[in-house]
């Protein structure tokens, strides 16, 4: 299946535009979700063709002050597939409340491909570079780092053969200076662009964008927080051995909001009796010192 060069692409102004308005709690109607997505692309409604696939569910790591216990949740999100006038069809995956487009791909074939006939890795992924800056319009994103390169480069070639290559970009964080083991995870906001190895055509747009409001540096201190997520455990009668174990500093979604949260995950050791332990893990706001997430294995 072999895609153009460049999609047309109408202004993302109107999207922009209006995206404060579409925040609230109320879901957008179907034909509002069809007119962002055809703008995203750069077509008329009437120049596509939709095909309503329903909800889509996933596994998405949120954090919620109100309900931490909640990190499997129903996606907010509507899928559609959409054919574009030069007969490609993508699956969309859009928000159903913000508007967001946090998935667009269809799948390349390529039998017979020789790993000589890819792209070279500098050129797959400058094109992968001019796709995000034309499709992520969230943030400004001309200063962000490559995160992940698939398939994987030896020696300033790919180390395997793949009809698809992904580059997948973050921006440049400021993040404190951690402890050995522990580790920065950026959930909040990023993006992985898809192109064909061949062609180098768009293929796949898979995007995270939470607002980022907050300083990286915490407010309270580990051991401050480790405190926190103790006391929270024994207020829910939680039994837990030895010390917290301080795994990650994270930037994630806060469930039901656009804004991103920057949290402390401990793990606990929770005796299930005969000398075996569970891991009990606890999240705790960096700034705030709520617990946000939990964890614990009955």
């Amino acid at each position: 299946m072999k895609g153009k060069k460049w999609l047309k692409f109408g202004s993302i102004l109107a999207i922009l535009a209006v995206l404060p308005f579409l925040i609230s709690q109320q879901p957008l109607s179907d034909a509002q979700l069809r007119q962002i997505i055809a703008n995203w692309f750069g077509y008329s409604v009437d120049q596509l063709q939709f095909e309503d696939l329903g909800a889509s569910y996933g596994h998405y790591f949120l954090v919620s002050p109100t309900d931490p216990a909640r990190e499997f949740a129903a996606s907010q999100a509507q899928d559609y597939e959409v054919t574009l006038p030069n007969g490609i069809t993508y699956t969309v995956s859009i928000d159903r409340f913000t508007g967001i487009i946090y998935s667009a791909g269809y799948l390349v074939y390529a039998d017979g491909l020789t790993i000589d006939q890819m792209l070279s890795p500098d050129r797959a992924i400058a094109l992968a570079r001019q796709y995000l800056q034309r499709y992520y319009i969230w943030a400004d994103t001309s200063d962000w780092e490559i995160k992940e390169l698939t398939p994987e480069v030896e020696n300033g070639w790919w180390k395997e053969v793949q009809p698809m290559i992904s580059v997948e970009f973050e921006p440049a964080l400021q993040v404190p200076q951690l402890p050995e083991g522990v580790e920065f995870l950026n959930e909040a906001i990023g993006c992985s662009i898809t192109v064909d190895a061949v062609s180098g055509d768009f293929v796949r747009f898979a995007a995270r964008y939470s607002q980022i409001d907050l300083p990286m540096e915490p407010f309270i201190t580990s051991d401050e927080a480790e405190a926190l997520a103790r006391q929270y455990l024994v207020r829910k009668r939680i039994q837990v051995e030895g010390e917290g174990h301080w795994v990650y500093l994270m930037l994630t979604p806060e469930l039901g909001t656009t804004y991103a949260r920057l949290v402390y995950f401990f793990t606990f050791d929770r005796p299930i009796g005969d000398g075996l332990y569970v891991a009990a893990s606890i999240g705790v706001d960096a700034h705030t010192g709520e617990v946000v997430y939990e964890e614990i294995p009955l």
